[in-house]
């Protein structure tokens, strides 16, 4: 029987970071690493969790390929905190991206897996007080959203419809440093009835308003959304 502890550090330069997956294995015996993952064919790739340049919503271009975990779409009222790494022991590339351009209009996309059909994400905003020219500190960052996501992750054995949602965000992120970020914000979204083989689930929709909290901790040693 072995222990195991996994290491999911964050190594950055400059904007540049690279996220790892490092598993160790203890024996409960008599506590010996156990080297076995490491041998026999295993590519040392496969620590690599993802790549990604910029910080989402403080830089104008931000770009994460392979590993999603903690990814949100706009303010988190349709997707929040989603990974697309549901078994560390599979490689799955995703794509999550924020392009902004200087006059404040942007476009958050997201694509769960790039090989296969998957959660696909769209989120155009505008920054309207940056749109006007208008420079006031911290409110100029309200940005204004509407959002579009489809899960067609079932849809090539042609039993299930894909599910489908469309919202409608407003907030302001408030960045504390590099390592935290609060957003208040509002939000409206609508799903459609979801076909799911002998399921049948009635869509509908609704609202909320709230503030979040994003900590990142140091070299990626942790990562806390509330």
């Amino acid at each position: 029987a072995y222990a195991t502890i996994t290491l999911l550090p964050e190594i950055r330069i400059g904007k540049v970071g690279v996220g790892l997956y490092v598993p160790l294995m203890f024996s409960m015996k008599d506590g010996s690493f156990r080297g076995t993952p490491y041998e026999g064919g295993y590519s040392p790739l496969r620590v690599v969790r993802y790549l990604s340049y910029g910080t989402k919503k403080q830089d104008p271009f931000y770009v994460r390929l392979g590993d999603l975990t903690g990814t949100s779409l706009g303010f988190g009222f349709i997707v929040y905190n989603y990974t697309n790494a549901t078994n560390f022991e599979t490689t799955t590339i995703g794509v999550d991206l924020d392009v902004r351009t200087a006059r404040g209009i942007g476009l958050e996309a997201m694509y769960s897996n790039v090989e296969e059909p998957a959660v696909i994400g769209l989120r155009p905003y505008v920054r309207p007080l940056e749109l006007l020219g208008m420079n006031v500190p911290i409110v100029d960052r309200l940005e204004v959203g509407a959002l579009y996501v489809t899960d067609r992750s079932d849809v090539a054995t042609g039993v299930a419809d894909p599910i489908t949602a469309i919202g409608l965000d407003a907030g302001i992120p408030v960045p504390l440093g590099r390592l935290a970020t609060v957003t208040p914000y509002v939000a409206w979204a609508s799903i459609a009835d979801v076909d799911r083989g002998p399921f049948r689930l009635e869509g509908g929709m609704g609202a909320g308003i709230g503030t979040s909290l994003a900590l990142r901790g140091p070299a990626g040693l942790f990562f806390l959304n509330a």
